[in-house]
């Protein structure tokens, strides 16, 4: 039996919207600096993507399709199988991270959302520095 996550709609559609947002951007991002959302360059973005080794980005593309269907359990599994892909790859962590979290894995979720701070350092949504910023 697959779980769902049971929280509020505004809950799931911020945990969505997270997801949509850093994905592309950590792919982008470097690790001297910090790179504005609104400033993400989607042709960088996209180069940066078709030079991902295409069984990685083929396990990050079935994991956020999980996802936005809501079967966390699938996009779980998606995501692990990026990290056996690429264990240094902040999206594959990131996937991790989010799946385990709608899935109440909090353990699980902490661990994934450190590596994905490790490999990206210089991501501010995976950083929050003001009181009351948090991924939670």
């Amino acid at each position: 039996m697959r779980h769902r996550f049971q929280g509020p709609p505004a809950g799931r559609l911020r945990v969505l919207l997270a997801l949509v947002i850093v994905s592309p951007w950590v792919l982008g991002c470097e690790s001297q600096g910090d790179q504005r959302t609104e400033t993400l360059d989607p042709f960088r973005a996209q180069s940066i993507r078709s030079a991902m080794p295409v069984e990685l980005a083929a396990a990050l593309d079935s994991g956020s399709a999980a996802f936005r269907a809501d079967d966390f359990e699938a996009a779980a599994e998606h995501y692990e199988r990026a990290v056996m892909f690429d264990s240094a790859s902040a999206p594959a962590w990131f996937g991790v991270y989010m799946a385990a979290r709608a899935l109440g894995r909090d353990a699980e979720a902490e661990e994934a959302l450190q590596m994905t701070r490790e490999l990206a350092p210089g991501a501010t949504i995976l950083h929050p520095t003001q009181a009351g910023d948090t991924l939670s």
